[in-house]
């Protein structure tokens, strides 16, 4: 396809699956590619020209998932995650890395990070050893750019 941008706009679809920003590249990309076949149901976003620049398919009990705009945003990476069956510890842009009982969060913003440990479990600032609550859902106070560490115990 030949779009006069690499830029994709979330269809209702798309809406409705937590696609909410417009995405990719504001110029003319070579080559650009469209997912050609995709029903209206199966288009998540389009490039200025109507072609599906982001497409999702079922079939039987596989999904995939097309994308042919330059770069993947972390919505649609959080898309991709839930419908694989990941366990998302938060929906919003925050670093997550865990592991067996701990989890270290990186904050991307000022403000609270709501996060779920997936199952009910008191939740530990390790290096502090401040209890901050029984999950499986809660609120961890950071600003932009700070770290924690977090230890998570399974309790009743």
């Amino acid at each position: 396809v030949a779009p006069v941008k690499a830029w994709a706009a979330p269809t209702a679809a798309g809406r409705r699956l937590g696609l909410t920003v417009p995405f990719g590249v504001q110029r003319a990309v070579k080559p650009m590619f469209a997912a050609g076949d995709a029903s209206t149901a199966e288009t998540l976003a389009v490039y200025p020209d109507g072609s599906a620049a982001v497409a999702m398919r079922k079939t039987g009990r596989s999904v995939s998932i097309f994308c042919g705009v330059p770069g993947l945003t972390p919505e649609l990476m959080r898309l991709a995650a839930r419908i694989a069956g990941v366990h998302l510890f938060t929906d919003i842009d925050c670093c997550i890395y865990a592991n067996g009982p701990f989890v270290a969060m990186h904050s991307t913003k000022d403000g609270p990070i709501r996060i779920n440990t997936g199952f009910r479990a008191r939740v530990m600032n390790l290096l502090t050893e401040e209890d901050l609550g029984m999950g499986p859902i809660i609120d961890v106070k950071l600003k932009r750019g700070e770290t924690r560490i977090l230890r998570v115990r399974p309790g009743r």
